[in-house]
């Protein structure tokens, strides 16, 4: 079949996933058999788009999940320029309840509309080669300005917890951007803000990177200074 049905069999399959429901699960809500619905996750038939309607409805998620498929373009030109103009990224913080770096992967859209772009966050991922396996999923938006990029995701399985980013664009051609990352987080549920870098490519994950990610002295003088958070120089 084609790459957009493989594709948004693909998509099915994750979202699925993600929502712990078994195929014949999924079968039944949206009316099909279970051997239908493992033709829809292999690409094999294509779906009506009122069964996408239905698929999207039980797995929680807005139809343009399914469909945010990127057709290769050729000659193309490029609405946005700059660090942020790509669409892959890998993210980094340092959980200190596991003492571990967690490692995170963001999926980005070509489809542009007034400086927004979907974008897609794994994390919890054991390796970047296989991020699908990921311990959450996000589903979001990046936004990007002059000086300024923010991205705001949303659980997939829950929709009342978010994440959210921001980074200060950089100037020079950088590899890689620190930024603060916001969010619920578990065990306790609380409100957070963490240190994060965001790469364009994977970082050796030795002391340097933890050293990177840790709020350290310098970190905690000025947020008592100051009384507010952040991994910027303060000048």
């Amino acid at each position: 079949m084609s790459n957009l049905t493989d594709y948004i069999g693909n998509r099915i399959r994750l979202y699925r996933k993600q929502k712990k429901l078994s195929i014949e699960e999924l079968a039944k809500n949206i009316s099909k058999s279970k051997s239908t619905v493992s033709k829809y996750e292999s690409g094999s038939i294509v779906i009506d788009i009122e069964t996408l309607f239905d698929i999207a409805n039980v797995l929680g998620i807005k139809i343009n999940q399914l469909v945010d498929y990127e057709q290769p373009k050729e000659n193309a030109v490029d609405d946005i320029r700059g660090f942020f103009s790509n669409n892959h990224f890998y993210v980094y913080f340092y959980d200190g309840r596991k003492n571990k770096i967690n490692r995170c992967y963001m999926k980005i859209n070509d489809f542009t509309y007034e400086s927004k772009r979907d974008a897609t966050l794994y994390t919890g991922i054991e390796s970047f080669n296989n991020y699908i396996n990921c311990e959450t999923l996000y589903y979001g938006k990046i936004e990007i300005h002059d000086i300024v990029t923010n991205l705001t995701f949303v659980n997939q399985a829950n929709d009342i917890e978010r994440i959210n980013f921001i980074a200060i664009n950089p100037i020079n051609n950088a590899s890689n951007v620190s930024a603060l990352m916001t969010g619920i987080s578990g065990n306790p549920f609380i409100p957070v803000s963490i240190k994060c870098i965001i790469s364009l490519k994977s970082i050796k994950e030795d002391n340097e990177l933890i050293n990177d990610l840790i709020i350290n002295k310098e970190d905690v003088r000025l947020m008592k200074k100051y009384n507010f958070f952040t991994n910027q120089r303060i000048l």
